[in-house]
């Protein structure tokens, strides 16, 4: 009976059919699972980073921290596809033209202000490195990785080899790098709340936003109200001459936080009715490339919320800003950040 049913065509076709349909069912694997459902969260707690899913994509093929991706491109240009420094390095990861793009197969320079191919390169450049440097024994594998990327291995190498240690800037480059991956560790404040913090309120809202402010932080207030023609600080206007301009550049500059033992009573009763995140104002302002736009941005954000701010929150802040604002950050915003240090018992 069995030799009858395997001669039959019919029934072999089927039998065909059901071993190959046994083949292709995938195999549930939970780790699997597990890898994509924490991808999502990802991708979703970092929806408001300009190009996410390019980061994501790339970071995922280069087996590379998504956040330790994007927090180099903060630092290296702000997130702008536009930039170019002065050496000419290019676009989002500030990959350097033409050595270092021909080095990762990149041959035609216009291809690197396309931000997914930028973003792409760079990534792969930064797993490069890291792989490089993952059994170096005189300093962290990873700072040198990062410091490689700022400077070049070359120069790196050299410097280790000569004096045994990494040069300050590429120290320092790399400290910021940390700041900002930590930031974007953080629970992040979706972009509809961020949206809400700095829109138009309705001419009764604006009164009562406004007297509430002057109450509680008229030295703030003062600062806004009556500043100055913004000026560049700390050379961060330098790239203003050529545009579009990179804004490669960082703070490496350290708090003191003394004592505040009871805070200011005016502080300590306020509601947070818009509660501050640094995770917030870094999306709010690294959505736009415009100086103007984000110092505007900027500038309403911190009227409105930045009084919720904790002294921890200030820090970052603080530190963040030539970051976040690039060329937009100048005495006037910056003096209004350090009012609020102030009146939080911090020493800018």
């Amino acid at each position: 009976m069995i030799q009858t049913l395997l001669r039959a065509p019919t029934f072999m076709r089927h039998m065909q059919l059901a071993i190959l349909a046994c083949l292709t069912v995938p195999v549930f694997n939970p780790a699997w699972a597990e890898a994509e459902n924490l991808g999502g969260e990802t991708a979703e707690r970092l929806s408001d980073i300009p190009y996410i899913a390019c980061f994501m994509r790339s970071a995922d093929r280069y087996g590379v921290d998504v956040e330790l991706a994007i927090a180099v491109a903060i630092v290296e240009s702000s997130l702008n596809p536009d930039a170019v420094s002065s050496s000419d390095a290019v676009g989002v990861m500030q990959i350097k033209w033409p050595l270092t793009a021909e080095h990762l197969g990149i041959t035609q320079r216009e291809l690197l202000f396309d931000p997914c191919i930028n973003i792409d390169a760079g990534v792969s450049y930064l797993k490069e490195l890291i792989d490089e440097n993952a059994d170096i024994e005189n300093n962290d594998p990873l700072v040198q990785a990062l410091a490689s990327y700022h400077v070049g291995p070359t120069t790196i190498a050299n410097a280790v080899t000569n004096t045994g240690t990494l040069p300050q800037q590429a120290a320092d480059y790399a400290e910021a790098v940390f700041k900002q991956r930590d930031i974007l560790a953080e629970e992040g404040t979706p972009s509809e709340q961020i949206t809400e913090q700095i829109a138009e309120p309705s001419a009764n809202e604006a009164v009562d936003t406004e007297r509430a402010l002057a109450e509680e932080t008229p030295s703030l207030q003062a600062v806004l109200d009556n500043a100055e023609e913004s000026q560049p600080l700390n050379g961060l206007g330098d790239n203003q001459a050529t545009v579009p301009a990179s804004t490669n550049t960082f703070s490496n500059q350290t708090l003191d936080i003394t004592d505040t033992g009871q805070q200011n009573d005016d502080l300590a009763q306020a509601k947070p009715e818009h509660p501050c995140s640094t995770a917030g104002v870094r999306s709010l302002l690294l959505g736009t490339h415009n100086p103007d736009e984000r110092g505007e941005k900027f500038r309403g954000w911190l009227g409105k919320t930045g009084v919720n701010c904790t002294e921890l929150q200030l820090l970052k802040l603080r530190n963040s800003l030539p970051l976040w604002l690039g060329t937009a950050l100048n005495s006037e915003l910056l003096g209004a950040v350090e009012v609020l240090m102030e009146e939080k018992g911090l020493q800018p």
